[in-house]
């Protein structure tokens, strides 16, 4: 059983994973902190959604490049932005769309990227008039090459394909029944396992949120694990808070949490 569900993740997942490398390969030389602090001197309206739509795109991973944004600051990249970039670069990836879509199906994966973008535009728009501070170090790692960054995403991916499979074989359906049972149970369940359940990637929740699915939680509570999980998350909100002050990180992530429930309560009829 256990392999069945791996194999049958890792199909779904791991192609459009590949194209991601494609795609990540082709950008990379685009989409680097030199563009960042050439284009992102200065706040504005249509800056803040541009920052959004390239950070959901970016090829560059959170891990490496958070050390790097307090050099940036310094160089002149807004602190606001640059915290707006990194959030939306967490919070989804350029292979989201058709992993979700091949899990949960293309409304689920419209509405999951609808609400992330709603919802980072909101928290940008929150932190529009904060002076954001990066602290002078960050624990992290240092940027690693193209070759190690994708090594690096596959194993956390496969971390997670291994927790999905392992939720699915060995957690009773009973229990699981139990636990989800309801909208309401399925919805406060999904925030608390968001917070607390952390596989690395985004990639890797994708799989767990299939399990939870296939274990009787309802649509709504698997969506909203699969929309705040990337930002409301314990081990990120510290690994973020040890290069941003804490009242941002804060701020910035109940926010975002805050209007994607919102808007999550309001679609979940085409769930």
């Amino acid at each position: 059983m256990f392999f069945g569900y791996f194999v049958q993740h890792s199909v779904t997942i791991i192609p459009w994973m590949l194209l991601g490398v494609a795609f990540d390969y082709g950008i990379r030389r685009y989409l680097t902190p030199e563009f960042l602090q050439r284009h992102f001197k200065k706040e504005t309206i249509s800056r803040v959604f541009t920052v959004q739509v390239l950070g959901m795109a970016s090829p560059l991973t959170t891990m490496s490049f958070l050390p790097m944004a307090k050099g940036l600051a310094r160089k002149g990249v807004h602190p606001g932005l640059l915290l707006s970039f990194l959030g939306a670069e967490r919070a989804y990836g350029v292979q989201s769309f058709f992993i979700l879509t091949g899990l949960f199906g293309i409304v689920f994966a419209a509405a999951n990227l609808f609400v992330v973008f709603c919802a980072l535009l909101a928290a940008a728009f929150a932190l529009k008039k904060d002076r954001v501070v990066f602290k002078a170090r960050a624990k992290g790692a240092a940027p690693s090459s193209f070759f190690k960054r994708q090594v690096k995403l596959f194993l956390l991916v496969f971390l997670g394909i291994g927790l999905a499979a392992a939720i699915q074989t060995f957690v009773p359906v009973e229990l699981a029944a139990n636990l989800a049972q309801g909208e309401i149970q399925s919805f406060v369940g999904a925030i608390l396992l968001s917070f607390v359940l952390y596989v690395g990637t985004i990639f890797g929740n994708y799989p767990v949120g299939k399990a939870f699915l296939d274990l009787g939680m309802s649509p709504l509570g698997v969506f909203v694990f699969i929309t705040i999980s990337p930002i409301f998350n314990a081990p990120i909100l510290l690994f973020f808070a040890s290069a941003v002050k804490l009242r941002h990180v804060l701020k910035f992530t109940l926010v975002y949490t805050l209007a994607a429930l919102l808007l999550a309560l309001l679609i979940s009829p085409l769930l």
